[in-house]
């Protein structure tokens, strides 16, 4: 028995030739393709998320030992308790550890300077300054990140 079908419906459905099905196949391998590609995409985004994660919980946890050994620091040279107008004074600060950051500042009653603390090659940490301010007690604050005394500090 043959169906009668519309003529809508007869051109809508083509029949099978081999041309066709290469054509499918191809569509397929096509579509499988860019969805492999995209999936590749967002599997490479998420690997590089976990990556950067894991990097910033290896420098949390850097500077969280940094900070449980803040104690075994060690401050020297005659700028943590001297200066003299327009000569040049320095401290350094022996750390066991690299890469951290500290803050220090040269405050008075009306003058206040932030200096610099740098990484020496050998792994301590130097500043040198220069004050060019009335004579008076000034008070020398060294931190670290910002947030931590060192021994000493502030200094007289």
């Amino acid at each position: 028995e043959q169906t009668k079908r519309s003529p809508r419906e007869a051109a809508t459905t083509m029949p099978p030739t081999p041309l066709r099905d290469n054509l499918n196949d191809m569509a397929a391998r096509t579509t499988r393709a860019a969805e492999k590609a995209r999936i590749d995409a967002a599997r490479r985004k998420a690997d590089e998320k976990v990556r950067a994660q894991r990097r910033a919980a290896d420098a949390r946890s850097a500077a969280f030992e940094a900070r449980k050994a803040v104690a075994t620091f060690r401050c020297r040279g005659d700028g943590l308790r001297r200066c003299v107008n327009g000569r040049r004074a320095s401290f350094v600060i022996d750390a066991p550890h690299k890469g951290l950051a500290f803050f220090a500042a040269l405050e008075s009653a009306t003058h206040r300077y932030e200096l610099d603390v740098v990484e020496d090659p050998d792994g301590a940490y130097a500043c040198s300054y220069v004050v060019a301010a009335p004579p008076g007690q000034y008070e020398l604050s060294i931190l670290l990140d910002d947030e931590i005394h060192v021994p000493g500090s502030p200094f007289a």
